[in-house]
C-alpha cells in the first residue's frame, strides 16, 4: 500500500513546474492522469535527450503517470473533462492566470462539479496581484525573486542557478500544499484553493538574506563559494580537480590547520573566530589552497575525514550516477518504457519505513491511457473512443 492510493488526481500541467508536483504525489501512490493535449501533448516531450523518439526531459518529471489527451477548446473535451473531475480529489494546473476560466475550469467552476475538489494551481508571479500577467520562466523569476543576485562570484554578472530551481521549488511547494488540503478535507469535507507562485518559491528560500536586510541593512551579494560567515568555506583546486572544504566551528578550524601542517595558525587568534577569519578570507583561503593543490582530490578529502572537517569532492554528473551511496539509497531506477525501451531515471528520494515513493511505472506515451481511463471514469466504449479520437476530441 502507498500513502496516496485511492486519491485521483487530474493534472492539466505541463513543462516542470506543475508535471514536478503531481509526479511528486503519484510516487506516492496517487493516481496521476495528465491530460494533454491530441498530437502535440507536453512541451517537454519535445526537449533533448531522446531515446527511440521519447524524450528524456520529459521522462525525469512524469514517472508513475497516466497519459490521456483531450482538445479543452472543445465542447465534448469538456464535458469529457467535467466527467473525470467528477471522480477526482485534486486538480492540478499551471497555466497562465486567467487561461482556465476562458476553459471553463477555474476554481469556482470546478468546485460547482466536485464541491470538495482541493485545487491548486501554479504561475510565476500568482493568481493576482501587479505582476500576476507577467511571462514567467525560471530565468525570469531566479532574477526576481533575488536568488541570481546572490549568485555568481564578486565582480562578475550575476549567475543562475544550474537547474530551474524555482520550477522545481514551486512544484514541491505545491505537492505539500496539497497533502496538507487533502488531511485539512478529511478532517472538514471542505476541499480549498492553491495558489503557489514560482517568485515566492525563490523568494522563500534566500535564508538570511531578509534578515540581513532588515536588521543590519546589508545586501547580499554574488560570494562565490564563500559563506557570508566566514570561512574557510569554499573550492579549492587539487592536481586532478576541485575540492569543497566547509568548516563551522573552531574545533574544524584548529584540525584542517593540524593537517595542512600549519598547527601554529589554528593557535593563532588572529584568526579564532569565523568573524576574524572573514575579515582575512583572502588570507585564509590563500593558505588551504597553497595545500590542497598540492594534493590530489582523493588526498584531501581522506585527510579532512579521518578528522571529521567537513569536504567533499566537486562531482560531475557521469561521477553522481556511479556514486556508491547514490546507489545504496536506490536514487536510480531501471523501467521498461513501452517506447524507449529500458530506461535509466531518477528514483523518488522519498524513504519512509512504510509507505515509500518510488518509480512503479515509466512515464507514459501520449494518450497512451485514453481507452483505460475513459472507458472506467467515463463509461465510455472503446467505439465512442475511436469516434472521438476521429473528430479530434482526444
Amino acid at each position: 500500500m502507498r500513502a496516496l492510493d485511492g486519491i485521483r488526481v487530474i493534472d492539466l500541467t505541463r513543462f516542470l513546474s506543475g508535471p514536478y508536483c503531481t509526479m511528486l504525489l503519484a510516487d506516492m501512490g496517487a493516481e496521476v492522469i495528465k491530460v494533454e493535449t491530441p498530437k502535440m501533448g507536453d512541451d517537454f516531450r519535445f526537449f533533448w535527450p531522446f531515446q527511440n523518439k521519447e524524450s528524456g526531459t520529459f521522462m525525469c518529471t512524469n514517472r508513475n503517470k497516466k497519459s490521456v489527451t483531450l482538445n479543452l477548446t472543445s465542447e465534448k473535451g469538456k464535458r469529457l473533462l467535467a466527467e473525470l473531475v467528477k471522480q477526482a480529489d485534486v486538480f492540478v494546473e499551471n497555466f497562465s492566470p486567467g487561461t482556465t476560466a476562458k476553459l471553463g475550469f477555474d476554481y469556482d467552476s470546478v468546485k460547482r462539479i466536485r464541491p470538495d475538489i482541493v485545487y491548486a494551481s501554479i504561475s510565476g508571479f500568482g493568481q493576482d496581484g501587479p505582476h500576476s500577467k507577467r511571462p514567467a520562466y525560471d530565468l525570469i523569476i531566479q532574477a526576481a525573486s533575488g536568488l541570481m543576485s546572490m549568485t555568481g562570484y564578486p565582480d562578475r554578472p550575476p549567475v543562475r542557478v544550474g537547474t530551474s530551481i524555482t520550477d522545481i521549488l514551486a512544484g514541491m511547494f505545491c505537492a505539500y500544499s496539497v497533502v496538507t488540503a487533502l488531511i485539512h478535507r478529511s478532517r472538514t469535507g471542505r476541499g480549498q484553493q492553491i495558489d503557489i507562485s514560482m517568485f515566492d518559491a525563490g523568494f522563500s528560500v534566500l535564508e538570511n538574506a531578509v534578515a540581513r536586510v532588515t536588521m543590519a541593512n546589508d545586501v547580499p551579494t554574488p560570494m562565490g563559494v564563500r559563506h557570508s560567515s566566514g570561512g574557510p568555506h569554499n573550492i579549492y583546486r587539487t592536481t586532478d580537480g576541485y575540492v569543497v572544504i566547509a568548516t563551522g566551528n573552531p574545533g574544524q578550524w584548529k584540525r584542517l590547520c593540524q593537517v595542512m601542517g600549519r598547527p601554529g595558525l589554528g593557535e593563532d587568534p588572529n584568526f579564532d573566530s569565523m568573524a576574524k577569519r572573514k575579515a582575512a578570507i583572502e588570507f585564509v583561503d590563500s593558505v588551504v589552497e597553497e595545500w590542497t593543490s598540492a594534493h590530489s582530490t582523493d588526498e584531501v578529502v581522506n585527510a579532512l575525514e579521518e578528522v571529521s572537517v567537513p569536504c567533499g569532492p566537486v562531482l560531475t554528473a557521469d561521477k553522481v550516477v556511479e556514486h556508491p551511496q547514490l546507489k545504496w539509497r536506490n536514487m536510480l531506477a531501471r523501467v521498461l518504457h513501452p517506447t524507449a525501451g529500458w530506461v535509466t531515471l531518477p528514483n523518488s528520494n522519498i524513504k519512509m519505513s512504510e509507505t515509500p515513493g518510488e518509480l512503479y511505472a515509466a512515464p507514459p506515451t501520449l494518450g497512451q491511457h485514453n481507452v483505460e481511463v475513459y472507458s472506467r471514469l467515463a463509461g465510455l466504449s472503446e467505439n465512442d473512443i475511436a469516434t472521438l479520437a476521429a473528430e479530434g476530441v482526444i
